[in-house]
């Protein structure tokens, strides 16, 4: 098991002094709070294609990639990859991600071990220090168990100075990972969290710069209401096959979100540029299919009616900065509306 006094002696930031005192007070206060308020760690869930399974992703984090039967998650400072290995022992596992390790790291040196839970079955885990593979000093964490008719291996990334807080939140992803697929929840449920995740999203956008404060207020006080009133959107009710609309001047064909997308996007509202018109002003500007359109200006895209509607508001010569996600990269597009059309 990995005892605070090897923690502390072993992480730099942690070293001595009363400095590490009041770090190690509020890492075990951050875990304290975590472990007694479980439901309020996941934002949303995460079932793999291949089936073998279902996780809880926590706020903050998201979907860095996805493949059968392994994945990865990220937040700003950390990260954790996911694997279901079929037909393997634990051992044989936990030996095979430590030679990978060993391979893509450097300084490495031994923490010590740790218990381990997967859903509700007892695994292994292990914790080093040293550089990763950007040189960046970090621990990495170890772990497997047996789950289902296999494995389920995690390798994650965190830094020695949140690592009591990063630890909780990653642990809660092993202990509640399933096999079988989750509950359906009601349609409050559903709604509760829906409301909540647009809630963290528009923060995060707003922080990044892209909308001004006032547009946040305006939309946060909008939320609150809907939620507090019930009237928010199921999102159970939205069709899956996506509302198409062509935005003429871009040259682009676009559909709101889907729930299906939401698993694999940066983004939970948007519009996604289905198709391009690769001779059109939207490809001359750097617009590309699979972009999804953020904002334009200060103007928040949420769906395909907000970018109509800004997109109607502007004038020919115009100059605007389209805010866009493409995959896991956010970038900025200049574009001029044109004097007169092609």
């Amino acid at each position: 098991m990995l005892r605070v006094s090897q923690f502390v002696s072993k992480v730099g930031p942690f070293r001595s002094g009363p400095l590490a005192m009041v770090r190690l007070c509020r890492a075990a206060a951050c875990a304290v709070l975590l472990c007694s308020t479980p439901a309020a760690l996941a934002q949303t869930h995460y079932a793999d294609p291949a089936g073998h399974f279902y996780l809880e992703v926590p706020k903050g984090w998201h979907l860095a990639s996805r493949k059968p039967d392994s994945a990865e998650i990220r937040s700003r400072s950390s990260s954790m990859s996911i694997r279901y290995e079929p037909d393997h022992d634990v051992d044989a596992v936990l030996a095979g991600a430590l030679a990978d390790v060993r391979k893509n790291w450097t300084r490495l040196s031994k923490v010590g071990d740790e218990p381990a839970t997967f859903g509700s079955v007892a695994g292994k885990a292990v914790v080093y220090s040293g550089m990763d593979n950007r040189g960046i000093a970090s621990l990495v964490r170890v772990a497997a168990g047996k789950f289902g008719d296999g494995v389920l291996l995690t390798v994650s990334r965190l830094p020695a100075q949140s690592y009591g807080f990063s630890q909780v939140l990653l642990r809660h992803v092993e202990e509640t990972a399933s096999a079988t697929p989750p509950a359906r929840p009601s349609s409050d449920e559903r709604r509760s969290a829906a409301s909540e995740a647009e809630m963290q999203e528009l923060e995060d956008v707003y922080r990044a710069g892209i909308i001004p404060k006032e547009v946040y207020d305006a939309r946060l006080a909008e939320l609150r209401a809907q939620a507090d009133s019930g009237t928010a959107p199921d999102p159970a009710a939205e069709p899956s096959a996506p509302k198409a609309r062509d935005i003429d001047v871009l040259g682009v064909v676009v559909h709101d979100i889907t729930l299906e997308e939401r698993d694999h996007l940066f983004a939970e509202r948007g519009a996604v540029i289905g198709s391009i018109d690769p001779g059109g002003h939207g490809a001359r500007a750097g617009l590309r299919q699979g972009d999804v359109i953020l904002a334009i200006d200060d103007d928040l895209v949420r769906d395909i009616e907000d970018l109509a509607n800004v997109v109607r508001r502007h004038h020919p010569g115009d100059i605007v900065a389209i805010r866009l996600y493409r995959g896991q990269d956010q970038m900025v597009k200049r574009f001029r509306f044109p004097s007169a059309p092609d």
